[in-house]
């Protein structure tokens, strides 16, 4: 009884609380009601969405499970819910990030670059451990293994949109082709609004012709340096004292 509360309790903190209660926040506040950036509420949620993206990516997945236990009554229990996402981020997610993240690492380490064959390697390490992964699912747990099938397509559909358009180009994420302006502009009243008020930033985005913007950015340039010649003393004063 105390590991099915422990389980209800995970899978509830992980799926509504870390990932549906900030974005339910941000959408309402940005699209549905009047946006308010300066309210504290927003500017938490927003805060937590831009600099938890990777607790946000794997609460995610514990969404379609719970709500899957809740709506169709299954006679699942909740720690078989918390195994069945568990091993999905274990087996699935968590071996492509680290393992891409590692070989970009030693790659940087040796002054090379990131190309098709690193992919390549990945992928066909990681084809046969997710092969695995569906037989293990398929027999172990096989009440859930059609929307097991789902999240792993969805997450591989994710990951591909990472592949550069020729094998031997930079990846979408360096020449700027997933920079979707829609998607920017979408976003702004949504998440980067209450992000420039909490951290009390005025952003230009993409205005150079207008120079009346830039009077903000030479004030901000004055304050910094009148600190920095502040802390110089401060420390030259702290030095001498010393000596």
């Amino acid at each position: 009884m105390e590991t099915e509360i422990l389980a209800l309790s995970i899978c509830l903190l992980c799926s509504l609380v870390l990932f549906l209660l900030p974005i339910v926040v941000l959408v309402i506040n940005g699209k549905v009601l009047k946006p308010r950036p300066n309210a504290l509420i927003v500017q938490w949620s927003a805060i937590y969405v831009v600099w938890n993206s990777h607790i946000l990516a794997h609460s995610f997945f514990f969404l379609p499970f719970t709500i899957q236990k809740l709506v169709r009554s299954t006679t699942s229990k909740w720690s078989e819910v918390l195994y069945d996402v568990l091993v999905l981020l274990t087996f699935v997610c968590i071996p492509l990030e680290v393992s891409t993240g590692i070989v970009k690492g030693f790659a940087l380490k040796r002054k090379r670059r990131f190309n098709w064959r690193h992919r390549a390697v990945l992928g066909i390490v990681l084809i046969h451990l997710t092969m695995f992964f569906f037989i293990g699912s398929f027999y172990v747990r096989r009440e859930c293994f059609e929307l097991t099938c789902f999240m792993v397509v969805l997450f591989y559909s994710y990951a591909l949109s990472y592949l550069p358009p020729s094998p031997t180009g930079d990846g979408p994420e360096i020449d700027g082709s997933r920079e979707w302006p829609a998607l920017k502009k979408w976003l702004k009243s949504v998440l980067f609004d209450p992000c420039h008020a909490y951290m009390r930033m005025r952003l230009i985005v993409d205005n150079p012709a207008n120079e009346n913007d830039f009077t903000h950015v030479k004030s901000l340039n004055t304050s910094v340096q009148r600190a920095l010649q502040a802390a110089e003393r401060a420390k030259a004063e702290l030095a001498s004292s010393l000596s």
